[in-house]
């Protein structure tokens, strides 16, 4: 918890900086590709939370794999966290980021689980219901889920939606085990 704290306001400084220099679409560039590093890369985050590893030498590890590759902003900011000794929390201050950024651009993650895959038809369908709700910029992910027979599960914010053949047969099930002709006292 206390992790989440801290990468949230390093998270809002990078964004505020980022701001400052009109710098904020290149910087969320940046941030998720560090963030897809770290959750590709095991050896990258052992390295970026191994206490072993000199800060000295991480700062010249990250200094060799992102110069020139990602903003000066970017680039910069890591190298200060390193310096500072929280590295070890890189991956939850690009979480946060992308968090920060979303919320300020408006832009809105929904998952959608299907039995099978979505028909480019089906897919426009729902977000052009979608949007009819939600303001703003939909991120669909799409997760197929052959457990549910058919229909589909809609997850946004902490609410979901269960339209799946398996949550209905489930209720049916349900259903069949009560017993409407015994009194339950």
């Amino acid at each position: 918890m206390k992790e989440a704290i801290v990468a949230r306001r390093y998270a809002s400084a990078l964004f505020e900086v980022a701001s400052e220099n009109q710098k904020v679409n290149e910087v969320y560039s940046d941030i998720r590709q560090i963030y897809n590093l770290c959750q590709k890369s095991r050896d990258f985050s052992l390295m970026l939370k191994n206490p072993v590893v000199p800060a000295p030498q991480k700062r010249k590890i990250m200094k060799v794999l992102f110069d020139g590759k990602i903003e000066d902003i970017s680039l910069r900011f890591f190298l200060i966290l390193a310096s500072k000794g929280r590295e070890d929390i890189t991956e939850e201050i690009c979480n946060q980021f992308v968090i920060i950024y979303k919320e300020a651009n408006n832009i809105h993650d929904i998952t959608i689980r299907t039995a099978s895959p979505l028909s480019k038809e089906n897919r426009e369908e729902i977000l052009n219901q979608l949007n009819t709700v939600i303001n703003g910029t939909i991120e669909l992910e799409e997760i197929i889920e052959p457990a549910l027979i058919g229909g589909y599960q809609l997850l946004y914010d902490d609410k979901r939606y269960d339209a799946s053949v398996r949550k209905q047969i489930s209720e049916l099930r349900r259903k069949f085990t009560e017993n409407l002709f015994v009194k339950q006292f």
